[in-house]
């Protein structure tokens, strides 16, 4: 038997990182929290901490976002390592609802990409 299923999230954090940076890069990433319940929320919202960047900002951020609304929360940082995949973590907590959410995000050595093939 097949059945389908609609499925929606009524509060969640959303996060979309450049895929790839170079290092030294100086960002400002929004992330967006969407309120679709019938409450405006105080919403605490944190970047979790890795070790391939650092903050320019803080991170940790308080907003208030009113019913069926979006804000964003924006971190500032600085691609300080290079790193394949590394984590950035987004966690939105209010009073009664909560969320986060993971991308990956590469950073590049600051340089010239040089590839060579020698065939004899």
């Amino acid at each position: 038997a097949e059945k389908e299923i609609t499925a929606f999230q009524n509060f969640f954090v959303d996060l979309e990182p450049p895929k790839f940076l170079t290092e030294g890069d100086e960002i400002f990433l929004p992330a967006q929290i969407r309120n679709y319940t019938e409450a405006k929320q105080k919403v605490d919202v944190s970047m979790e901490k890795s070790d391939w960047f650092s903050f320019i900002n803080f991170d940790r951020q308080q907003i208030e976002v009113a019913p069926n609304a979006s804000e964003n929360a924006v971190f500032g940082f600085r691609a300080d390592a290079i790193v394949k995949n590394g984590r950035q973590k987004v966690t939105a907590i209010a009073k009664t609802d909560s969320d986060a959410i993971e991308k990956p995000v590469t950073v590049r050595p600051n340089g010239q990409e040089i590839v060579r093939a020698e065939s004899k």
